[in-house]
C-alpha cells in the first residue's frame, strides 16, 4: 500500500499539496468573510429599520445633528412650484412616469421634497396632477440619501440628489431630500410613495458558493489521488514478469 502512495512525496505531487491547501484556505476565508459581512448588513437594516420608527423631529432640528438619512421629519414652509422638477422617466410595476421633485422654502434652508411618483401617458403627465398646494404646508416624511445617477437632460433630471438639482434650477438645497410621505394638506392625486426596503445583499449565497468550492476541491482531490494510485496498481500489474510466464506455460 505505501508502495502504492510513494507518487504523493515526489516534488509536482508536494507542489500540488500546498496549492490545495492554499486554495481551501482561501475558499474557507471568503466564505466565512461573506458571513461576516451578511452580519453587518443584517445590523445595518435593523438600525436603520429602527430608526424609521423613531419620532419625527422637526426639520431644523434634525439638520441641526447633521441631518440622518432616513430620520421621520417634519417641515413647514411654501412650496417654490417655479422651480419644480421632474426625473427621467422610470418605470414602476410596469408603468412609465416619472417623480415629482419640488423645493420647499422653510426656516432651516430650502428642502427637496420627492412628492411621489406619477405615471403619465402619450401625453405626458397633466399639470393638474403634479401641481403642488399653494400657501403654507406641513409635510412630514423621510430625510433620504442622495441618489447616485446621471444629471439627466433636458427638462428632466436624472437622480434624486439636492445638490444635481439645486444646480439645475439655481437653488441652494439642503444636502438630503424628504420623500413625502404625509402632510396639511394631505397629498392629493396620483402621487405614490414608498417606504425604502433594505435587503442583505448577495452575501449568503456568495457564501454557499464559496463553501461548495471548498467542498469541490477537498472531496476531489483525494478521489484524485486514489485514482492515480489505483492506475499506478494496475500498471504494476500489467508490468509483472510473472504473468508472461505462466501465460507461456498455460499455453504449453
Amino acid at each position: 500500500m505505501e508502495v502504492m502512495y510513494d507518487f504523493l512525496r515526489t516534488p509536482k505531487w508536494l507542489f500540488g499539496h500546498v496549492l490545495v491547501a492554499t486554495i481551501l484556505v482561501i475558499f474557507v476565508a471568503a466564505g466565512f468573510w461573506q458571513l461576516s459581512r451578511l452580519d453587518e448588513a443584517r445590523e445595518q437594516n435593523a438600525a436603520l429599520a429602527a430608526q424609521l420608527d423613531e419620532p419625527s423631529r422637526d426639520v431644523a432640528e434634525a439638520f441641526g445633528g447633521g441631518g440622518q438619512p432616513y430620520a421621520p421629519v417634519t417641515a413647514e414652509g411654501v412650496y417654490d412650484a417655479e422651480r419644480q422638477v421632474l426625473s427621467t422617466p422610470q418605470s414602476r410595476d410596469g408603468r412609465p412616469g416619472h417623480y415629482v421633485l419640488t423645493p420647499l422654502e422653510t426656516d432651516a434652508g430650502t428642502l427637496l421634497v420627492d412628492r411621489g411618483w406619477v405615471p403619465f401617458d402619450r401625453d405626458g403627465v397633466p399639470e393638474e396632477l403634479i401641481e403642488p398646494p399653494a400657501g403654507s404646508v406641513r409635510v412630514a416624511g423621510l430625510l433620504m440619501p442622495p441618489q447616485e445617477g446621471p444629471s439627466g437632460d433636458g427638462e428632466f433630471v436624472g437622480a434624486k440628489d439636492p445638490a444635481v438639482v439645486g444646480e439645475r434650477v439655481g437653488a441652494s438645497l439642503l444636502p438630503l431630500h424628504l420623500q413625502l410621505e404625509g402632510g396639511d394638506p394631505e397629498p392629493a392625486g396620483p402621487l405614490l410613495t414608498r417606504r425604502p426596503e433594505f435587503d442583505e445583499g448577495n452575501h449568503l449565497s456568495y457564501a454557499i458558493q464559496w463553501f461548495l468550492f471548498a467542498a469541490v476541491v477537498a472531496v476531489g482531490y483525494p478521489i484524485l489521488i486514489a485514482r492515480t494510485a489505483a492506475d499506478r496498481r494496475r500498471g504494476t500489474h500489467a508490468d509483472d514478469p510473472a504473468e508472461p510466464v505462466a501465460a507461456g506455460r498455460a499455453a504449453g
